[in-house]
């Protein structure tokens, strides 16, 4: 059946499937991904432990990824505007994304979904998403506020890095654990996640369907449904009847005749 006796064979053997495609995935990146981890000088913190384990985790798989780890005091965390600890910069010379814990249980996900958008350099957003962005013409400072038990979450957190990657000149992007930050998760009233802020406007409650989550972002308000913006040419008339059935065509024959 593909067990043996301690029904491990099988699991094995996927596990082992997995990391051999994601291995094979990550080969195809084509820019290398620096990390800078800001953690306090002389204090165990478990989430810095965690944070470094789930970098590691993935530096066996790929040589594209670098890690780099400052104390508070460092003069790097001064140039970049990091006042609290753990800290992870995602490349920070060309984005501005960080997260303000560690990328653990579900947002492992999130995390393996950015280092796959930033290796590629794409942000991969769809047709209209690319047109609400372009008409982003002011800086949006964005929070999205998470947990690792929460499903949800990476939805969100993949809406913010696309944008944040889209738009390094006017987005930037914090990604905050509410279980390492609950002084933030208190501040903005966010225990119920994914939360998505912007200019200390919320700008979504739960994941978002990502062209909604970028009107969201452009319009500074939530958005519940996304309506694409019209190029047809505009069309001015006496009537308009909508439908072509019997009803439609008796309206259009008696539009005629009068």
């Amino acid at each position: 059946m593909g067990y043996d006796s301690n029904g491990e064979t099988q699991v094995g053997a996927q596990e082992q499937e997995f990391v051999r495609q994601l291995r094979q995935t990550l080969a195809a990146l084509t820019n290398e991904i620096p990390l800078y981890l800001f953690v306090h000088k002389g204090k165990e913190d478990v989430f810095a432990d965690a944070c470094r384990q789930v970098v590691r985790a993935f530096r066996q798989l790929t040589d594209k990824i670098t890690l780099k780890e400052f104390y508070l005091d460092h003069e790097d965390a001064e140039r970049w505007g990091v006042d609290s600890a753990p800290t992870l910069l995602i490349d920070p010379r060309r984005y501005k994304i960080r997260w303000l814990g560690a990328p653990m249980g579900e947002e492992g996900r999130s995390f393996l979904e950015a280092i796959l958008l930033l290796g590629m350099g794409k942000s991969g957003l769809s047709e209209q998403s690319l047109q609400v962005m372009s008409r982003l013409d002011t800086p949006r400072e964005v929070k999205i506020f998470v947990s690792p038990t929460c499903p949800y979450c990476p939805q969100q957190v993949v809406n913010g890095v696309k944008a944040a990657i889209e738009r390094p000149d006017l987005v930037s992007l914090e990604i905050i654990d509410i279980q390492c930050r609950p002084d933030l998760a208190d501040q903005y009233d966010a225990h119920s996640v994914p939360q998505a802020w912007a200019e200390e406007v919320r700008i979504g409650m739960g994941a978002q369907q990502e062209e909604v989550f970028l009107s969201s972002l452009l319009k500074l308000e939530a958005q519940t449904l996304f309506i694409p913006e019209s190029t047809a040419e505009m069309v001015e008339t006496d009537v308009v009847i909508v439908g072509g059935g019997p009803a439609g065509l008796t309206a259009g024959i008696y539009t005629v005749r009068s």
